[in-house]
């Protein structure tokens, strides 16, 4: 090898990572700078150890202080990729593939991989790939350096290099404004905790880590922006000023669009693009990563296109899978065993054929139907083998059967009971962001009803009606929409100089501190859910007791406490059925089997969440690839109709 790259090197004056480019491997396949030497290892190591070029980031001073035990062993020795989807991906990569080695007693001769749908790049879409990679490495380099002479930073983390480029794309030194305040930013805010990284559309709204709708913002801004985006955060003459600063920072493109009105509608309204396109970028780089770290431990790794593996699907006639009605392919798991079974019988043959063919001429994908359709033969007896082990499969989830757990949120409450026994929960919240219904808890008369009139412009509400939807459907009718009413919430906040009002909440949740009860904090989640039998009567037919059945959900903040005695279900009056019989402890994703009574119907389910109020769980088919929304069934019910069993995972 070093044969061959020391001429390139020298004649052509190009980087290592370029050179390596334009050399080829005995299958006429292009050098990558990541290149690993095949068929080194009897087993997956760490990525970081047979990828060591692909990491940075190795012994971080946050988790220099922790025992192994406390932190990431092998990305703390070795560094991990900075993409966190990628670095899982690869780690639950290596425990399938070693688990496969040690069960079939030895390394694979031949690994297929499926990369993403993107058939053979030309010759200059990877010129262009290769170069801004290229220029990327550069940049970061350079970045490194000077996190290192001017912070004394050695091991920046993924954030450190955001930061440095995010300000340096604010404009030039000395003019490099916060967008939202208008204050200059200079090197030292960017570590002392003065500015911060700032989604434009809120991360939680649109899922878009990119850096495309990140900016710098001062930390007070960033508090005051919120779950907002700039449109909603600021108006009049302030949010103006904001728009013609993002105009002067980022020019007209994406960026600055995020900053408009209509961003979030055009950008991530009704599903679209960009948080699909990140996953797919990401797909794409586990794929290609995936294929380099399979090198170390198998020869011959076949790189199998998605597209060729979607025509061979309908040649052979596999889309078994595929909802008719929508369309959809992959809103069952066994899809995933279909592609493995099809990639399995995918030759290198087919696979220089098509990539040739398409590199040549753009074809549609009924011609290469054809051209693939031609090409391969029926094969029968492996489908029918294929269909027949399918009917036997169920999805392993990954269930959290840990005690660890955030316990309480946040917030903390004023407790009061009504006269019925309801319990009140009294918080401050501020002005602008309450909502319709919330106008109507506030404590104060006479707050409320300042409020009020300022909302209604002096109307008023007619409160004869007695009900807290009558209240906000009156409310409503003087606003044109949502926006609106925050817009004049914030308008009487800033003329009043009333910033947050009291309100009460109902919610049985919250918890009092055992040292001061009429204070408390809400329940944040739920351990576990353990399920009890409770006899109820004696069937006067048969003499056999009956029963129901009840959930007692464990929040995290109480685990200690039912750590030797279960918690027990009680009735109204707090007493527990003395012969309450204990059947299973379910945690979130756990997957139970469900036999019907009656029927004798078998099916599996996962268990997705709890309602701990209505004593319901929420199952859903176990094989269900598409999120449809929570299916909450009563425990009872569960119980009753069926023979139910925990599966092993």
């Amino acid at each position: 090898f070093m044969e061959q790259i020391n001429p390139v090197l020298k004649e052509t004056g190009l980087v290592y990572s370029d050179a390596v480019a334009q050399l080829e491997d005995e299958k006429g396949e292009k050098f990558h700078h990541s290149y690993v030497k095949p068929n080194t290892f009897d087993e997956l190591p760490y990525y970081g150890v047979a990828m060591p070029e692909s990491v940075w980031g190795d012994h971080p001073e946050i988790d220099k202080n922790k025992s192994p035990d406390e932190r990431d062993e092998d990305a703390y020795q070795y560094g991990k990729i900075a993409n966190p989807t990628v670095h899982v991906a690869l780690n639950q990569l290596r425990v399938v593939v070693n688990d496969v080695i040690k069960k079939m007693g030895g390394t694979p001769a031949k690994i297929h991989v499926e990369l993403t749908r993107d058939l053979k790049n030309s010759k200059e879409a990877r010129k262009r790939i290769e170069q801004a990679q290229s220029k990327n490495k550069k940049k970061n380099d350079e970045i490194r350096q000077f996190l290192k002479d001017e912070f004394d930073i050695d091991h920046p983390h993924r954030e450190d290099f955001q930061k440095v480029k995010l300000w340096e794309e604010l404009g030039k030194q000395g003019t490099r404004l916060c967008v939202f305040t208008g204050r200059a930013i200079c090197a030292r805010q960017l570590f002392n905790g003065e500015v911060e990284i700032e989604h434009i559309v809120p991360f939680s709204r649109c899922y878009d880590d990119g850096m495309v709708n990140k900016t710098l913002a001062f930390k007070n801004v960033n508090n005051r922006k919120g779950n907002k985006t700039p449109a909603e955060a600021f108006d009049g003459e302030e949010y103006q000023a904001i728009q013609k600063r993002a105009l002067a920072s980022f020019g007209q493109g994406p960026k600055f669009e995020r900053f408009k009105e209509d961003a979030f509608e055009n950008f991530y309204g009704d599903d679209k693009g960009t948080m699909i396109q990140r996953q797919l970028n990401d797909t794409k780089y586990i794929s290609r990563k995936a294929a380099q770290y399979l090198s170390c431990i198998c020869e011959d790794v076949i790189r199998v296109n998605g597209r060729l593996t979607a025509i061979l699907r309908d040649v052979w006639q596999l889309n078994h899978f595929k909802d008719k009605e929508a369309g959809h392919y992959r809103d069952d798991h066994r899809h995933h065993i279909v592609d493995a079974f099809v990639i399995g019988l995918t030759s290198r043959k087919l696979i220089q054929q098509l990539s040739t063919r398409r590199s040549k001429h753009e074809q549609s994908e009924a011609n290469l139907y054809h051209f693939v359709k031609h090409r391969v033969d029926d094969i029968p007896h492996l489908k029918e083998q294929l269909m027949n082990g399918l009917d036997n499969v169920y999805a392993s989830y990954k269930p959290d059967h840990t005690n660890q757990g955030s316990m309480f949120n946040d917030t903390a409450y004023g407790i009061e009971k009504d006269d019925d026994g309801n319990q009140w929960c009294i918080t401050r919240k501020a002005v602008g962001s309450l909502s319709w219904e919330e106008v109507f808890r506030i404590r104060g008369e006479h707050q409320r009803e300042m409020l009020l009139d300022y909302l209604t412009d002096g109307e008023g509400i007619d409160f004869d009606v007695q009900s807290i939807r009558g209240f906000t459907k009156q409310l409503k009718a003087h606003f044109k929409n949502q926006k609106e009413f925050e817009k004049t919430l914030q308008q009487y906040s800033d003329k009043t100089g009333i910033k947050k009002l009291r309100i009460n909440i109902q919610n049985n949740s919250v918890k009092p501190i055992p040292s001061a009860s009429y204070k408390g904090y809400g329940l944040n989640g739920y351990a576990y859910c353990d399920i009890w039998q409770i006899p109820t009567k004696k069937d006067p037919k048969t003499g056999k007791w009956l029963h129901k059945y009840e959930g007692s959900f464990v929040p995290f903040a109480e685990i200690k406490k039912y750590e030797k005695t279960p918690k027990r279900p009680v009735d109204k009056q707090g007493r527990s059925h003395p012969a309450a019989k204990r059947l299973m402890r379910l945690y979130k994703d756990d997957n139970i089997q469900l036999t019907n009574i009656e029927t004798g119907e078998v099916e599996v389910y996962r268990v997705a969440g709890y309602s701990t109020s209505t004593n319901r769980l929420d199952i859903r088919p176990n094989l269900q690839a598409v999120n449809s929304g929570q299916q909450f069934t009563s425990v009872n019910a569960i119980f009753l109709d069926h023979k139910v069993n925990r599966l092993k995972h």
